[in-house]
């Protein structure tokens, strides 16, 4: 079976007026929908444009990140119950 090599997205230059801030992005990561100082800041943005997002926190700019870690979050529809899975 082949694999399928994810999409990279260049979000650097949309992204770099919000360092140190959480940012609500629409779903294919084209649009800011909302930003914040507190992830409910950046939600209550968000859910005026869309109901559907995803959210990043974006460090200071003047440090090197490398995640752990990485976690998927989603909102199932049906029940609006929040579900976290680790990804490798």
């Amino acid at each position: 079976m082949r694999e399928i090599a994810p999409k990279v997205i260049d979000l650097s230059k949309k992204l770099k007026p919000f360092e140190n801030k959480w940012v609500a992005l629409s779903r294919n990561h084209k649009r800011v929908l909302g930003v914040g100082d507190t992830l409910d800041q950046a939600k209550k943005k968000a859910e005026k444009k869309c109901k559907e997002y995803i959210f990043i926190k974006l460090p200071s700019f003047d440090i090197s990140y490398i995640p752990l870690q990485v976690y998927e979050v989603s909102l199932c529809k049906s029940s609006n119950k929040r579900s976290a899975k680790k990804t490798d």
